[in-house]
């Protein structure tokens, strides 16, 4: 689904909704209607979620760069534990 400003105010199903631009990135919304950004990944064979914040406090432009941050993260933390490095 492509995330907008105007469409995640809008959204009102509960659910999570999938970001097409953001690999990983979730918005997550409750049958209350509170909305919470979830970054979600996996390690060792394990889905895990990571919460980016709520929004509105946490808009769409930093939930991916939050997400585009911890993929970077998640994936040197991975190559570390491994003992595979990179060169270049």
């Amino acid at each position: 689904m492509q995330l907008t400003k105007i469409g995640i105010k809008k959204l009102s199903r509960a659910g999570r909704h999938t970001d097409d631009q953001t690999k990983g990135l979730h918005l997550w919304v409750k049958v209350t209607g509170q909305k919470y950004w979830i970054f979600r990944y996996t390690y060792q064979g394990m889905r895990l979620g990571l919460s980016l914040g709520a929004c509105p406090e946490v808009g769409l432009r930093q939930a991916r760069e939050r997400a585009i941050d911890q993929r970077r993260h998640r994936h040197f933390d991975n190559l570390l534990l491994t003992g595979i490095t990179q060169s270049g």
